[in-house]
């Protein structure tokens, strides 16, 4: 293990003085360009054999330990490219396989992030490298698999004992980690081998309201009809409805309202509503479809924001719609802002053009004692 959950572990790790890595080096390595000398010492099927220059292979093999900026040696590149066959020829020549780069990832972490499976095989077998070791996120091998969609390499892991339940800082499991970025054949495959699929996590969270998070739709389907809970509601309050609101998911909420047309005035904790949370935002589509659906146009929150001058600071074409719409272009701000002074800070000139044609007052000073001239210039 990298380190111990819950240490105090410094950035820097077991890192020499930097050096930089020609950008020449780096590409050939990515580029998977094969051997870093003339000499053929891998065995393995597949691999390129053709040699990078002569200058990049001595870069490489005079400081086959020493490190970029990022932390990363040429073994941790050629662990993040797949590149075994110069791995092993720079683990011959003194390259520290266990060396750890800024973010605490070593060459077996930083293979399984790029799903290279005979990679972190090699490793694990022939450098003993063990398969629930942690970076200083406290991502495994299996978790950073997992988020990037590598099921082949997630498989292998799982099989050499893989801790399915483990968490990363994040609060994420590997199965969380494949619901929220979208991979549902590595979700499915995870579940069938005991991964719990109806955990609730620390912060509140399901697996539900991760897909929610992402809008991932079809994952949403199939966590529905896997009996997962999808009235879930998370340590921060909110639930389904709140997240596919304020992170602009209209398909998904269309799909809930459905289900639960009363939830659509519901207030979060701060005290906003859905159609606030999706103008604070900026989600057009979805402050629409509310407004479609019949959501109160007029709510404001706790600081007295209306949709309107919400809208204001984050999309002027929303804010444009808003006063088709028939919001209340009058509204002050309990901070005394109105939304002449809103569009102002955030330099929306045709959205002030628009009020002033329809009478807001332009005059308008707020609590910090300036109006939309004072805040242009």
């Amino acid at each position: 293990m990298l380190h111990s959950a819950g240490a105090d572990v410094p950035r820097s790790g077991r890192i020499s003085p930097p050096i930089d890595i020609p950008s020449s080096t780096k590409t050939a390595i990515y580029l998977n360009t094969g051997d870093l000398s003339k000499n053929d010492i891998c065995p393995f099927q597949g691999s390129a054999q053709r040699s990078v220059t002569t200058t990049e292979a001595s870069s490489l093999l005079a400081n086959p330990t020493i490190p970029d900026s990022q932390g990363n040696t040429p073994l941790c590149l050629a662990a993040q490219a797949g590149n075994l066959a110069q791995a092993q020829q720079l683990i011959q020549r003194g390259a520290d396989i266990h060396h750890i780069n800024l973010d605490g990832d070593n060459p077996f972490t930083l293979a399984a992030t790029g799903g290279h499976l005979t990679f972190i095989r090699w490793l694990n077998t022939h450098c003993q490298q063990p398969v629930n070791q942690e970076n200083y996120y406290a991502d495994t091998a299996l978790t950073l698999a997992a988020r990037h969609g590598h099921q082949s390499a997630v498989q292998w892991l799982v099989s050499q004992g893989a801790n399915l339940a483990h968490l990363n800082d994040q609060l994420k499991d590997a199965l969380a980690e494949a619901v929220a970025n979208g991979h549902l054949a590595l979700a499915q495959w995870l579940s069938s081998q005991d991964a719990d699929l109806k955990r609730v996590y620390p912060d509140g969270n399901n697996l539900f309201l991760h897909a929610v998070r992402a809008g991932h739709q079809d994952m949403v389907q199939w966590l529905e009809d896997s009996g997962v809970n999808g009235q879930q509601i998370n340590e921060s309050g909110d639930d389904a409805l709140t997240l596919a609101a304020r992170h602009g998911h209209h398909q998904l909420l269309a799909r809930f309202l459905g289900k639960n047309a009363a939830g659509i005035d519901q207030i979060g904790r701060n005290g906003d509503s859905l159609l606030l949370m999706a103008a604070r935002q900026g989600h057009s589509q979805t402050v629409q479809l509310l407004v479609q659906h019949g959501a109160n146009i007029g709510q404001t929150n706790h600081a007295g924001c209306s949709v309107l001058t919400l809208a204001a600071t984050s999309s002027e074409s929303l804010a444009l719609w808003l006063c088709d719409a028939g919001t209340d272009i009058h509204h002050i701000e309990f901070s005394d802002n109105n939304a002449f002074t809103r569009a102002a800070q955030s330099g929306f000139f045709q959205l002030m053009q628009t009020l002033e044609r329809l009478g807001i007052n332009i005059h308008q000073v707020n609590g910090n004692s300036d109006n939309a001239f004072t805040l242009v210039a």
